[in-house]
């Protein structure tokens, strides 16, 4: 579940009459301004946590189209009109169904089972020199991050990435004529939904290695940041 903290100075804002803040002098809007930010944090905390699953699903979908289109524009080089609009829906796609529910359960729901709830909860919460004494919650650290390293990332993760891609792409070419695996299928509902997963996992297959490692790079050590906050 995402929770937005309120800075010092918005935390006073939000404790504060609203009338204490407006002044006429100008020093005073900016505090004002805070208090309006504030108020519109406490609003979306507050709509996050009582629809945990649905905001983190829809910010999921939003990240993996917004970072996909800052990669076209920004590394890339293409102009926002010219960006490929096939793959940035492949990302956005990937990020509700799995980043926003498959791994929202993995994470929320699985882990908490296999590594005891009450030692995560007590190791998250506790300040950096209580979790380096905490042998039992750096235990539990180690346990998490390997563990999506070896079975979530290679087993979990890449398939469905490259599933949602080749479903799209299948959906792309389905009744076109145009060569390729699905070009001369009459309709989406003559294609089997085997042959979709086969033809992904053939693909992801002569790049898992490759794409195991550039993964772990950054999430190896980002996980112990990650599960430790």
């Amino acid at each position: 579940m995402l929770a937005l903290h309120l800075t010092p100075l918005a935390a006073r804002a939000a404790s504060t009459p609203v009338r204490s803040w407006i002044r006429e002098s100008t020093t005073e809007v900016v505090p004002h301004r805070v208090l309006l930010q504030s108020d519109l944090l406490s609003q979306l905390n507050t709509v996050f946590a009582a629809n945990p699953f649905a905001a983190q699903n829809a910010l999921s979908s939003m990240k993996c189209l917004v970072c996909d289109v800052m990669v076209q524009t920004q590394v890339e080089g293409r102009r926002l009109e010219d960006i490929d609009k096939r793959r940035a829906a492949v990302f956005m796609t990937f990020g509700s169904l799995y980043t926003g529910g498959v791994q929202y359960l993995v994470y929320t729901k699985v882990f908490p089972r296999l590594f005891t709830e009450r030692v995560i909860a007590k190791f998250t919460n506790q300040p950096i020199k209580a979790k380096l004494r905490n042998k039992e919650g750096i235990k539990a650290l180690l346990k998490q991050n390997m563990t999506d390293m070896i079975f979530n990332q290679p087993l979990l993760y890449f398939p469905a990435f490259y599933i949602v891609k080749e479903a799209l792409t299948a959906a792309d070419e389905v009744g076109t004529g145009a060569p390729g695996h699905y070009g001369s299928l009459p309709s989406l509902s003559s294609l089997p939904v085997s042959r979709v997963v086969s033809n992904a996992l053939d693909k992801y297959r002569p790049n898992m290695v490759s794409d195991v490692a550039t993964m772990s790079m950054f999430w190896f050590p980002a996980n112990f940041i990650c599960y430790c906050e």
